[in-house]
């Protein structure tokens, strides 16, 4: 039989000695000679080693390769798809977590899902939209919160202080703020909600075709003009304006004008229009207007005017009003602002810092009316209201809420 030299021992050898050097020799190995237990048979495998180097621990003697180590296979990342409304990367409880039993402790352990953002949290038959978190930012509507002031001189001294929000809502932007914020509705009830008829008439159709049908009878065009409407929302469907103020904007965010509404306890309405024909200064523009609506059985009308200094939207927002009788100031009013974005989660903090914000309005305005009245502030009768340019409509205390 014909074997190869070998570095370690041999396998079955003859007693004589082999010759030196290499190559291939001949070796014989008599059967017959050998005990039966030492005896070849022909299916014994050679034990000759391979040509690779010797491992430290050497395997077993199997007629098989070791087959050569392969890399790790790299993890994979299964992500949801968006078509359904994520619920965070979180285990969550699954909705139907337990069985009806007799007896609470008969009940079944909530059982874990893994979160893969299709778990059914929301209510049946309901599909949950997932919103653009990039829509709040292309918004121009804002939130405005601060403070509101008013200070009396005579006859008799009496001011006070309150924290407000606000909203600064663009007309063309009703319809994407009632799809962006779940608790916000555009002519239709809501948490908080904002309806046509609120404003400009009683009439349902669009703020902005009857406050450009205003502005025409009063010589005014409206065009392409953007308009801001800083006002307060119904909040649980109930609703009170002291003041509220409609910005017209040109294309480069200037103010041409702006209209003041002003409402009083009675239900009626009035509009005046603030051509801003003064600057003042930086962004300030100064109106001077003759007063003819009756806000307050506290002050008077005939022989009063008015200079409101507005400051147009922006980080800040400040509208300054003074009251004179002749040449003497006796009534101002402030209204500070700070803007922030109009999103669900600030809408959110703002009511909940001050709840029920129109019904605390009115509840406010009547307690500083009781004051006056205990400082003997002399009380005036109301008037008939004059013409308001909006087809003689008045709106009653019923259609306000």
């Amino acid at each position: 039989m014909a074997v190869r030299d070998e570095r370690n021992l041999g396998p079955f050898r003859s007693r004589v000695p082999t010759l030196t050097g290499s190559g291939v020799r001949l070796v014989e190995l008599p059967c017959q000679r050998l005990p039966k237990s030492l005896a070849r048979h022909d299916h014994d495998l050679q034990p000759q080693p391979s040509s690779a180097p010797r491992p430290c621990n050497p395997p077993s003697r199997h007629p098989e390769s070791v087959p050569a180590p392969e890399p790790r296979p790299r993890s994979r990342h299964l992500y949801p798809s968006g078509l359904h409304g994520g619920v965070g990367g979180h285990p969550v409880v699954h909705f139907r977590t337990q069985r009806r039993a007799r007896h609470l402790l008969l009940r079944r352990v909530p059982r874990l899902r893994l979160p893969r953002g299709r778990l059914p949290v929301s209510g049946r038959g309901r599909r949950t939209t997932r919103r653009d978190p990039r829509m709040s930012a292309r918004l121009r509507s804002g939130l405005y919160l601060g403070t509101v002031r008013h200070r009396r001189r005579a006859p008799r001294e009496n001011s006070f202080r309150y924290g407000v929000y606000q909203l600064l809502l663009d007309l063309s932007e009703l319809a994407a703020l009632d799809r962006e914020i779940g608790f916000f509705g555009y002519n239709r009830a809501g948490l908080i909600s904002f309806h046509d008829r609120d404003h400009m008439g009683g009439k349902g159709e669009p703020v902005r075709d009857k406050l450009a049908r205003w502005l025409c009878a009063q010589g005014r065009d409206l065009g392409d003009s953007r308009v801001m409407l800083l006002t307060n929302p119904r909040v649980l469907g109930y609703v009170f304006n002291p003041v509220s103020y409609f910005f017209c904007l040109d294309d480069a965010g200037g103010l041409r004008f702006t209209v003041a509404e002003v409402f009083n306890t009675f239900g009626e309405a009035y509009c005046y229009l603030l051509d801003g024909s003064e600057p003042i200064g930086g962004r300030a523009v100064r109106s001077r207007v003759d007063k003819r609506f009756h806000v307050s059985p506290f002050m008077r009308i005939d022989g009063v005017r008015y200079e409101w200094v507005v400051t147009p939207p922006g980080d800040r927002l400040t509208i300054h009003i003074d009251e004179f009788e002749g040449d003497k100031k006796y009534f101002d009013a402030t209204l500070n602002l700070v803007r922030r974005p109009l999103t669900a989660a600030t809408l959110a903090r703002a009511m909940l810092r001050y709840p029920h914000l129109t019904a605390r309005t009115i509840l406010l305005i009547h307690w500083q009316a009781v004051k006056l009245w205990a400082k003997r502030v002399p009380f005036f009768r109301k008037p008939e209201p004059p013409d308001n340019g909006l087809a003689g409509w008045q709106p009653s205390g019923r259609e306000r809420r």
